[in-house]
């Protein structure tokens, strides 16, 4: 994510590992600085007790349950008959539920944090001089200046969406989000998409590519997340309050469109390279053994976990699957599903590679390692949204 930008950024760092020397600006020590300051007191900021009253969920109110059933069987008793034991399973499964929903606030901040650290790191690991860099590789007037406000925002964006989850406050949250997405839409234009265009180079082609679906994956989880905070707007809130009956009007649309898009690149991976496409994979990357299952698992996975969090939003509230509610419950096993995939996929696709590579490669897939964690803190997030209600 981020691939090109941070690329050529990195090229420093890629020379450092090389055994070449190379001298720290101290511009970059004093952005290290300020990132590491920023990132410190945000993570403390958030790890403040928080009283028991108090729930927040990506900004949706949340309700209360986790009731067990009275008469079930219990681990003393000797015989236990078939309806006992999945009398047994299920009280064992409620009280899963019921934990998550109790600690579902640090659920959220968990995943919110996963969720920005593409962004935190790349701040760490550019500085400013790195992003001056690339404004002067690039070719744009005042790279000192483009430097400047890159860091601002790469920064300040996803410390306001921290500040505002720990805070609930919803205009905060979509201040942070919106910089992020201005972000991640200049770095997919300028640093992925015009090049993907002019360049001729297969392997790179590919590469721009990839990055591009991981950045609109990514715009997808903060445009669900400003979704669920336009539903929270009330005449009371400074600057949207005027119209806060046409965000709670737009807020469904918003979350589905986010939604959709975060969706997008696992849509569309089952649907391009197919059962064939991930079973070659799997053999490139000397994945264990019976390759075609793999590639079968990894279709699937990809298509059910996608169309279960995108349908979910649509199924009646009233529908139930045994004791949970449907939507939610949908919602849930799509997004693990989906972290299932991209934890084999990191592993086997990017970090075991990684420690193999060498220079641009080497930078190549630390970065899109640090895409897959963050896309996998939104699926996270999709998680803790849901968990309260099922």
């Amino acid at each position: 994510m981020i691939a090109a930008p941070l690329e050529e950024g990195y090229e420093r760092l890629a020379a450092a590992e090389a055994g070449e020397p190379v001298k720290a600006h101290q511009t970059d020590r004093l952005s290290r600085l300020l990132v590491a300051a920023s990132g410190v007191a945000a993570v403390g900021f958030m790890t403040i007790a928080t009283p028991e009253d108090h729930h927040f969920s990506g900004g949706v109110p949340m309700r209360e349950g986790g009731e067990f059933p009275t008469a079930i069987a219990t681990a003393e008793d000797p015989d236990l008959s078939e309806a006992q034991i999945e009398d047994k399973v299920m009280h064992a499964l409620l009280k899963y539920v019921a934990f998550w929903k109790k600690n579902d606030l640090y659920l959220v901040y968990a995943s919110v944090l996963i969720l920005c650290y593409i962004f935190l790191g790349a701040a760490w690991k550019q500085g400013l001089s790195g992003f001056t860099n690339i404004a002067r590789m690039k070719g744009f007037c005042c790279p000192g200046l483009f430097g400047c406000a890159s860091l601002i925002i790469i920064l300040s964006g996803p410390i306001l969406v921290l500040c505002g989850v720990k805070l609930s406050q919803p205009l905060v949250i979509i201040g942070g989000s919106l910089l992020v997405l201005f972000w991640l839409m200049i770095s997919t234009v300028l640093g992925h998409m015009l090049p993907q265009r002019s360049s001729s180079d297969a392997t790179e082609k590919m590469r721009h590519k990839q990055a591009s679906h991981g950045n609109l994956s990514l715009m997808g989880f903060f445009i669900y997340l400003i979704g669920l905070q336009l539903a929270l707007i009330t005449k009371t809130t400074p600057y949207l309050g005027k119209k806060a009956a046409t965000c709670r009007h737009m807020a469904f649309g918003v979350q589905e469109a986010g939604l959709v898009l975060a969706m997008f690149v696992f849509l569309m991976q089952p649907l391009l390279n197919g059962v064939s496409g991930f079973s070659n994979m799997a053999r490139y990357f000397h994945i264990c053994c019976c390759y075609p299952v793999l590639g079968l698992f990894a279709v699937l996975l990809n298509l059910c976990g996608s169309v279960a969090i995108v349908v979910a939003p649509f199924i009646p509230k009233d529908l139930a699957i045994g004791p949970f509610n449907a939507a939610a419950f949908a919602s849930i096993v799509g997004a693990k599903c989906l972290i299932l995939f991209l934890l084999f996929a990191t592993l086997f696709g990017h970090i075991l590679p990684g420690r193999k590579a060498e220079g641009r490669e080497k930078m190549f897939q630390k970065i899109c390692t640090m895409r897959n964690i963050s896309i996998i803190g939104g699926l996270l997030f999709v998680v803790a949204v849901n968990v309260p209600y099922l």
